[in-house]
C-alpha cells in the first residue's frame, strides 16, 4: 500500500505543476504576443513482478507479464504556436504576425532575442524599440518630422515627411522562423532565446520565400527523402536479384545490375548507381543459351511487386511527385498569408495573447479532477492502513 501512496503523490505533484502552468497562462491572457504552454508527462519506471516474455514453462512464455507502474512526472512544457486574437490600437507601430514567425530584438548584452509581441515605440532618437527599449532588428529609425508611418504586408516601412508627398523607405521588418519553436527558452518580458533544441533561425521578410518555404526544408524534404530512399533501395535490390537469376550474352551468371544500396536503405537514392555499362552483361537469358531471353520477363516484373510501403514502384514514384507539388503549393500559400497585418486607422492592429480562456478553463477542470482523484487514492490508502492497524491492535488486546 505504501507504493500506492508514492504513486498517488507523484500524480498530485505532476498535476500541481500543471495547475501552475495554467495559472501562468491565464495571468498572461492580456499580455501582447504571449504564447501559452502545455505540460507533457511521462510515466516513471515499472516494478517487474513477472517480466513479459519470460518462460512460463519449457515450451511457453508469458504473454503479458505483470508490471506495476510507479507514477508519473512532468517531462516538458511546450510553447503552443497558436494565433492570438487581434485588436485595434491606433498606434502605427503596433504590429501583429499572422501565421508563424517572431520579431527580432537586440538585448543590451548583444544577444538577439525573439518575440511575438508587436507593441513597438520610438525612442528619443527615433529608433523603433520595444517597451523595454530593446531595438528592433534590423534597426529601423523614423526620421524626425515624419507625419505618417506605413508598414506594408511585406514588412517595408515607409514614412512621409512634412512638406513632401512622396513616401520614403526607411527599412524592412524581418521575421525569424525556427525548425522547433517549442524548444525556445522563455526569459520573461515576452522574449525568447534560441537554444540547440530550437535550431538556428531562418530570417526572411514576411511572406518571403525563406519564410514560406522553410516548412519544406524542415518537414517535407526529410520525409520525401526517406520515401525516395525506400523506392531506390527497393528497385535496386529487386533488379539485382532478377539479374542474378539469369545469364548474360557470354553465358555467365548475372551479377548486380546496380551498386547494392546501403543497409537499411538510408541514402540509397543519393548513392544509386549502375554497376556496369556493358549491355552484354545484362542477364536476359534464363538458361545461358544463345537467343534466350526468358529472364527479361523477370526483370520487367520488378515494377509490379509492392515495396515495403505496400505500393508498387510506379505508384510510389507518382505519390512522391504529388507530395512535392502539394507541399510546394501549400507552403507558397502559407508564405502569402504569413505576413504582417497592417492598415491604418481601424485596421491598425496589435497581437493579443494566444491564450484561449475557454480551453484553459476546460483544462483547469480536467486537471483539478485528476488531482482530486490522486488525493482520493491517498485518502483510501490511509483508511486501509488505519483499518490494518486497528485490526492489529484488536488482535493484541484479545
Amino acid at each position: 500500500m505504501f507504493r500506492a501512496l508514492y504513486t498517488a503523490a507523484s500524480g498530485m505533484q505532476a498535476q500541481q505543476t500543471n495547475l501552475d502552468t495554467i495559472a501562468n497562462n491565464l495571468s498572461n491572457s492580456s499580455t501582447a504576443g504571449f504564447q501559452s504552454r502545455r505540460m507533457q508527462f511521462q510515466d516513471l519506471i515499472y516494478q517487474n513482478m513477472i517480466m513479459p516474455g519470460s518462460a512460463a514453462s519449457q515450451q511457453t512464455t508469458v504473454a503479458a507479464g505483470l508490471q506495476v507502474g510507479l507514477g508519473t512526472r512532468s517531462s516538458a512544457s511546450e510553447i503552443m504556436q497558436t494565433q492570438g486574437e487581434l485588436s485595434a490600437t491606433g498606434n502605427p507601430l503596433d504590429l501583429a504576425i499572422e501565421g508563424q514567425g517572431l520579431f527580432q530584438v537586440l538585448l543590451p548584452t548583444g544577444q538577439t532575442a525573439y518575440t511575438r509581441s508587436g507593441a513597438f515605440h520610438q525612442d528619443a532618437q527615433g529608433n523603433v524599440v520595444t517597451a523595454n527599449g530593446n531595438p528592433l532588428q534590423p534597426a529601423i529609425t523614423i526620421p524626425a518630422g515624419a507625419t505618417s508611418i506605413t508598414i506594408a504586408s511585406d514588412g517595408t516601412v515607409s514614412v512621409t515627411l512634412a512638406g513632401q508627398t512622396a513616401a520614403q523607405n526607411v527599412g524592412t521588418v524581418q521575421l525569424a522562423l525556427f525548425p522547433n519553436p517549442g524548444g525556445l527558452n522563455s526569459v520573461g518580458t515576452n522574449l525568447y532565446l534560441a537554444t540547440t533544441a530550437s535550431g538556428d533561425a531562418a530570417i526572411g521578410t514576411p511572406g518571403g520565400s525563406v519564410v514560406g518555404l522553410i516548412q519544406i526544408r524542415d518537414q517535407e524534404i526529410p520525409a520525401l527523402g526517406s520515401d525516395l530512399d525506400q523506392l531506390a533501395a527497393g528497385l535496386a535490390n529487386g533488379l539485382n536479384t532478377a539479374n542474378a537469376a539469369g545469364f548474360d550474352l557470354n553465358g555467365n551468371a548475372g551479377t548486380n545490375l546496380f551498386v547494392p544500396p546501403p543497409v537499411g536503405g538510408v541514402g540509397a537514392a543519393a548513392s544509386l548507381a549502375v554497376a556496369f555499362t556493358d549491355p552484354s552483361l545484362l542477364a536476359a537469358s534464363s538458361d545461358g543459351t544463345s537467343g534466350s531471353n526468358g529472364n527479361l520477363a523477370v526483370l520487367s516484373a520488378v515494377g509490379t511487386p509492392p515495396l515495403a510501403n505496400g505500393e508498387t514502384p510506379i505508384n510510389s514514384y507518382s505519390s512522391i511527385v504529388f507530395q512535392v507539388g502539394d507541399a510546394t503549393s501549400n507552403t507558397s500559400a502559407d508564405a502569402d498569408s504569413s505576413g504582417l497585418i497592417l492598415q491604418q486607422l481601424q485596421d491598425q492592429r496589435g497581437s493579443v495573447s494566444g491564450v484561449s480562456l475557454d480551453e484553459e478553463a476546460s483544462n483547469l477542470i480536467q486537471y483539478q479532477t485528476a488531482y482530486q482523484a490522486a488525493a482520493r487514492v491517498v485518502s483510501t490508502v490511509n483508511a486501509l492502513l488505519s483499518d490494518a492497524v486497528n485490526l492489529g491492535l484488536g488482535a493484541a488486546v484479545q
